[in-house]
């Protein structure tokens, strides 16, 4: 588990992803502290990642992307890529979480404004219904579920920091361990662009669990 969400604005002037910065191991011990999100200004595209990718890898597949549409056409195929790398290197964990990774892409364009898509390997999260591997639309969405009204459309930063607060707090069902951590970014992508903030920092140690005790209150 990550902390990733994603909340489009009413007049879809702008989007917003909110992010940590844990990446860990299949012990959930942390393994690295760097964020999950590769920008565009140029496509006006963020793209947000969770479970065993590294953003830098999304960044090169999108990187010869001439428009915003050949990008978003290109993330249903970068997505069975990297299940199927995650695949090789535990060939025999089958259905492990470890395995799975959901993409969480932000774009903005002139004609339709602030649009938010999700591709993943698996349907947790996103219900019995969607197609694994496919490219579907979405205005808000987040992994974990948050309680209503933490989110706050007004006031975008607290709004986030209040979503990674609440994250945080849960309890990862497939190791039992917090896997929220490191630090909690806030990227927003409208009509000048995409642009990153970092809103928390936690006291988390590389090689080490995440300890909720350790947070400051």
């Amino acid at each position: 588990m990550s902390a990733i969400a994603m909340f489009t604005a009413a007049d879809a002037s702008s989007i917003y992803l909110i992010t940590d910065g844990a990446y860990y191991d299949a012990d959930g011990r942390v393994r690295a502290s760097k964020s999950k999100v590769t920008k565009s200004d140029r496509l006006r595209m963020a793209v947000a990642v969770t479970g065993n990718v590294d953003s830098g890898t999304v960044a090169r597949h999108l990187a010869s992307a001439e428009t915003q549409r050949e990008a978003l056409q290109r993330v249903p195929s970068i997505t069975s890529n990297l299940h199927a790398a995650n695949a090789y290197l535990w060939p025999h964990d089958d259905d492990a979480w470890h395995l799975h990774l959901m993409l969480f892409v932000a774009t903005w364009s002139e004609d339709r404004g602030a649009e938010g898509w999700v591709c993943a390997s698996g349907r947790d999260w996103l219900g019995d219904d969607y197609v694994p591997g496919s490219l579907a639309g979405v205005s808000e969405l987040s992994s974990p579920p948050i309680s209503d009204g933490a989110w706050l459309p007004r006031d975008p930063d607290e709004g986030a920091r209040r979503v990674l607060t609440g994250q945080r707090r849960c309890i990862d069902v497939f190791n039992g361990q917090c896997c929220v951590g490191g630090f909690g970014e806030l990227t927003t992508v409208d009509g000048d662009g995409a642009r990153t903030v970092r809103l928390l920092e936690w006291p988390d140690r590389i090689g080490e669990r995440i300890s909720l005790q350790s947070d400051v209150a």
